[in-house]
Parts: C-alpha cells; sequence; structure tokens
C-alpha cells in the first residue's frame, strides 16, 4: 500500500473511525447472535450470580445454602447485580458482559498500538479480538474467560506500558514473562 494512502487510512481521525467501526460491527454481531439464540438456560456461572443475588449464598441452585468453592467467586459476583429476579431474564448480564467485551477490545487496539507503533497493527488486533469466531460463537454464554480475557488484557497494556517508560527495547520480553506468570 503506499505510503499516502496508508498515512490516511490508519493515522488521525481515520483511525479512530475504523476502530468505532469495528467496535460497532463486533457489537452488532454479537446482539444479533444474542437475539437469534433460542435456549438461555441458567447454569453455571450465571447460576451461581442468581443464587447469590437471592439468598446471598456463593452456592449452585441446587443445593442454595451450602456455599461451593468448585468455580471462582470472581465473575459471579461481577454478575451478581445483573441477576435476574425470575433467573430467566438473562439480558443485564448479556449487555455488562457485552460492555467487558468493548473494553478488552479497547485494550487489546491500546496495547497493540503501544507495542508497535502501528495505528494499522492496532485496528487488525482489535479487528481480530472481536470477530474470533469461538468469541462470537460463546457470546451468548457466560464463561469466565469474558471476563479474565479482560482482566489479561488490562494486565498486558499495564505491562507495555510499564516497558515503555523503562526503555522500551524489552516490550516483547515483559509481556511473554507476564504471561508465563499467569498460569
Amino acid at each position: 500500500m503506499p505510503a499516502n494512502i496508508a498515512k490516511y487510512l490508519f493515522s488521525g481521525r481515520a483511525a479512530f473511525v475504523f476502530l468505532a467501526l469495528i467496535l460497532i460491527a463486533g457489537c452488532v454481531v454479537r446482539i444479533r447472535r444474542y437475539e437469534g439464540e433460542s435456549r438461555r438456560e441458567v447454569s453455571g456461572y450465571y447460576s451461581l450470580a442468581v443464587n447469590l443475588n437471592e439468598t446471598g449464598v456463593f452456592a449452585y441452585p441446587g443445593s442454595r445454602y451450602t456455599p461451593t468453592a468448585y468455580r471462582a467467586p470472581l465473575y459471579p459476583a461481577f454478575l451478581y447485580p445483573f441477576a435476574g429476579e425470575a433467573a430467566k431474564d438473562m439480558r443485564a448480564a448479556f449487555f455488562a458482559q457485552l460492555a467487558l467485551f468493548l473494553l478488552a477490545s479497547l485494550l487489546v487496539w491500546a496495547a497493540a498500538g503501544s507495542l508497535t507503533g502501528s495505528h494499522a497493527a492496532a485496528l487488525t488486533a482489535a479487528a481480530v479480538y472481536s470477530f474470533h469466531p469461538l468469541g462470537v460463537f460463546y457470546s451468548v454464554s457466560f464463561n469466565v474467560e469474558f471476563f479474565y480475557g479482560f482482566l489479561i488484557a488490562a494486565l498486558v497494556l499495564a505491562v507495555v506500558r510499564a516497558a515503555a517508560e523503562r526503555g522500551g527495547n524489552e516490550r516483547l520480553v515483559y509481556c511473554v514473562r507476564s504471561g508465563r506468570h499467569l498460569h
């Protein structure tokens, strides 16, 4: 691509317009998937959030007052304010998860832009994150991966920014080291 075209496509306002289009399209795809999904069963993390909302106990609905340690509590605690009254209204929780998707997309965009210094690379990273087939397919479920993916993206951005302040030549090494310690 000639330098003149690339300059206008991936810098300044145009980059933000492309980013906005990517995010809006990612949201539309997820909302259409959610609206098209016919079965919405309350299970897993969402059922823990519903039971936490109804009884105040971090437990599965089958044993409402017996606490469980099988699942990590951070994601159900995040879903707790959005848990529906009748345990069937999952719309608010879906939109909370959609907000996490938007924030994570912005974090991926910022981290890629900071790491590479390229608007095109940052937009590509945001697009790959937004339209990843498994991310779109499972966007109607309430899996912990969305929540912890957001936290990992925030950590990566923090590491990239910290590495840039310390010299910038070892950014990738810092990212790899931080990723290794997440296991």
